[in-house]
């Protein structure tokens, strides 16, 4: 993977919005790879050097993220910046749906939300969180909340599964 350096006209808050995201996501990726790799049968050496590579990439997607952190904090930025909603987006949902079915649509939103919400507090409430769950939930929740223009509970809910993926209870509690 290739990092190209911000435009020049791109401050610092910008990139460290684009850039962690964009690293996170790839994280995140890499780590799905080593669990399924570690999920077969795999001789100790293998296994072992697969430990200690989620082991590096779950620290470097930490280290990424207080990272972007500490420069949102130093430009003003919020770390979960964003509107709210994106109320246009959610308007144009609902009219490609039409007065008959955008009912029904705001209805299993709202289903969608509350399985979502339970399967959330389900994943974290036990003595081992079920990180399995935790990341299956926040995509969904990733996905709603981007269909409908909830940018900052996307934001939040991208920051969640990243948690998920390091393992990383305080801060997936935290959200």
């Amino acid at each position: 993977m290739t990092l190209d350096p911000p435009a020049p006209d791109l401050d610092s808050a910008a990139a460290a919005g684009r850039l962690p995201g964009e690293l996170t996501r790839d994280l995140a990726h890499a780590l799905g790879i080593v669990e399924q790799m570690q999920a077969g049968d795999l001789p100790p050496a293998l296994r072992f050097d697969l430990t200690r590579l989620e082991a590096a990439l779950t620290t470097l997607g930490a280290g990424i993220d207080r990272a972007a952190q500490a420069l949102r904090r130093q430009e003003g930025g919020d770390t979960l910046a964003g509107t709210a909603m994106d109320e246009t987006r959610f308007l144009r949902l609902l009219e490609i749906a039409g007065p008959g079915d955008s009912v029904e649509i705001v209805s299993r939103l709202h289903l969608d939300l509350k399985t979502v919400r339970s399967g959330l507090f389900a994943a974290l409430d036990r003595r081992e969180p079920d990180w399995t769950a935790l990341r299956a939930q926040t995509h969904v929740l990733i996905a709603l909340a981007g269909v409908v223009g909830a940018d900052a509970l996307q934001h939040l809910a991208e920051a969640m599964n990243a948690a998920a993926h390091r393992r990383d209870l305080r801060e997936a509690q935290d959200l």
